[in-house]
């Protein structure tokens, strides 16, 4: 009989995108999000289900560092699309949340813990 083993957070990809709806989007990040995720990231805003969503939930929950290019990312996915997007942050860590003001990303975005 075989025994599966949960996930460890290597297993897991860092960038992940699910369609929850017609017109909501889940980003869901883990580990050290850095300048060797920023093109996966910005690939993964541009394209649907992100880019079809007019409601975006960013699951930072397993984020343990994000840096400006990656914080910056975000930012512009959001603020260059044609149609407002509403925008909620679950689970920032206190780093990950400081990187994300100080570039001005918690103007556009509801932050929930």
């Amino acid at each position: 009989m075989a025994v599966e083993h949960p996930a460890s957070a290597s297993d897991r990809p860092a960038v992940a995108v699910t369609a929850v709806g017609a017109r909501r989007a889940e980003l869901t990040l883990t580990g050290d999000i850095s300048a060797d995720h920023l093109q996966e990231l910005e690939e993964r805003l541009a394209a649907p289900p992100m880019s079809d969503a007019t409601e975006w939930a960013v699951d930072l929950r397993a984020v343990t560092h994000m840096d400006l290019a990656c914080g910056y990312a975000l930012l512009r996915a959001v603020s260059r699309r044609p149609d407002p997007v509403a925008l909620t942050v679950h689970g920032a860590r206190r780093p990950v949340r400081r990187t994300l003001r100080d570039i001005g990303f918690d103007a556009l975005a509801v932050f929930e813990e």
